[in-house]
């Protein structure tokens, strides 16, 4: 799909935002899937900003469990190349080899997030906040394509490596051990970002953030901040564990082939 094709994008039809999760057959994940475990929209009674989580407990205490296997798993796994990356980013620039920030999770609930450092210590991060709050107010203009800012001086070398292929983000499965994350689900803000959002941009933070999610094998970081709530509202609302295990499946493929992590 073209760069324009993917920034035109519509999303309103279930189809169409679920077309790159189509099983090998043709079949796409839709309601059907969801109705194994129905969700609720928040109600009149919550806060205006602070939408509860809406998956019925059953169901998320299964998604809770799957996560803890794979988040073992995938710590486990990862150690080695954890190692090796912590080892290259404090050889490269000064600093330590771990960053953690506090980001919003679900129902406005802040938490400590963990990654590798890919920014060189001290770096002004006035343009990158700027920028999203552009974004977020539906000013922000893509750059080559992509709405990030794409030539951001402040990461390093080793930083531009681990970033193409998200090793960075692998530290936030101990995010995933400790109840603050879910292996997928949506992008956790920053605070001053959450504090723009409006009611209806709240609603995408009714579940756990995650890992992975619809947004990020859907075009990720060429889509819009528009697209990316809508993917991540229908997530929700679309839940069920087949959807979550089809989105798996094509986060490797959104990590190693697609270049939206410029």
């Amino acid at each position: 799909m073209g760069e324009q094709a993917e920034r035109a994008i519509e999303l309103i039809p279930l189809r169409v935002v679920l077309a790159p999760l189509a099983a090998p057959g043709g079949t796409t994940i839709g309601v059907a899937d969801a109705e194994q475990c129905p969700t609720r929209g928040p109600t009149a009674t919550q806060a205006a900003d602070q939408p509860a989580e809406v998956l019925p407990p059953l169901c998320r205490s299964l998604k809770r469990a799957t996560d803890v296997v794979i988040a073992v798993i995938a710590l486990v796994v990862a150690l080695p190349l954890l190692a090796v990356a912590a080892m290259a980013i404090v050889a490269e620039s000064k600093g330590g080899a771990l960053f953690t920030q506090t980001r919003v999770g679900a129902g406005g609930q802040p938490f400590r997030l963990f990654k590798l450092r890919t920014m060189r210590a001290g770096s002004d991060d006035g343009e990158h906040r700027a920028y999203v709050a552009a974004l977020i107010n539906g000013e922000g203009e893509p750059q080559d394509g992509m709405y990030k800012i794409v030539d951001d001086d402040r990461r390093t070398t080793v930083g531009k490596l681990l970033r193409s292929f998200s090793i960075d983000e692998l530290p936030q499965l101990w995010n995933v051990l400790r109840g603050d994350m879910s292996v997928i689900g949506p992008r956790p803000p920053l605070p001053e970002e959450a504090a723009l959002y409006d009611r209806a941009t709240w609603d995408r933070m009714a579940v756990k953030p995650g890992l992975t999610g619809l947004w990020q094998v859907s075009g990720r970081s060429r889509l819009s901040f528009e697209e990316m709530v809508e993917l991540d509202i229908r997530y929700w609302r679309e839940w069920s564990p087949l959807l979550d295990l089809r989105i798996l499946a094509r986060t490797p493929k959104a990590v190693l082939w697609n270049r939206d992590t410029a």
